[in-house]
């Protein structure tokens, strides 16, 4: 019982935190209703040269902090098929694992759940994407392989919870690109 509510604390506290990072649902709802670039563009969090990302306001203070730069997220959920959708969600069920295990300092789990999670992101087949939410999962694939292959070999908690970081930033793209719970 007690590890059910330090993940459900930790679980208030990350969408506290993404909530806050993007100004709030007002904020949202207001900046979606004056956004001025399409529902399809890709928009991808490139810092390098300000002038010409094509990220509207709604991330641009969360994209700020994000450690990791060129993720795309898309501006809409992008629609895909009932079955790539279950796909998807079993990678975002696969993360919680990640998250949990190193919630309880089991660096041993976090092994596991991270090979876990790498299987679910390669088992992901995505029939029905094409033009922007196909180039969108195959970015974030491509980092969730990177990040959970050096999560992997990271030596000790602390590294891994780093890198875990990373993961969470990829996440919370592919969440917001393709509509996941």
């Amino acid at each position: 019982m007690k590890t059910k509510n330090r993940i459900l604390y930790v679980g208030v506290i990350a969408v506290f935190l993404t909530i806050t990072a993007c100004g709030g649902a007002n904020q949202q709802k207001e900046q979606s209703q004056n956004s001025e670039y399409s529902n399809s563009e890709p928009m991808t969090m490139n810092h390098q040269d300000e002038g010409k990302t094509n990220m509207h306001s709604e991330h641009n203070s969360l994209a700020d902090n994000f450690a990791h730069q060129n993720i795309v997220i898309l501006k809409t959920p992008y629609p895909v098929s009932e079955t790539t959708k279950a796909e998807m969600e079993l990678v975002v069920d696969a993360y919680l694992q990640v998250e949990a295990a190193l919630f309880n300092e089991d660096v041993e789990a976090a092994n596991k759940a991270t090979d876990l999670m790498a299987e679910k992101v390669f088992l992901v087949v995505p029939t029905n994407l094409d033009g922007a939410g196909l180039e969108a999962w195959q970015n974030h694939q491509s980092l969730y392989e990177a990040k959970l292959k050096e999560m992997k070999h990271a030596d000790g908690l602390a590294n891994k919870q780093s890198y875990f970081s990373h993961l969470s930033e990829i996440m919370y793209c592919t969440i917001k690109s393709f509509g996941l719970k």
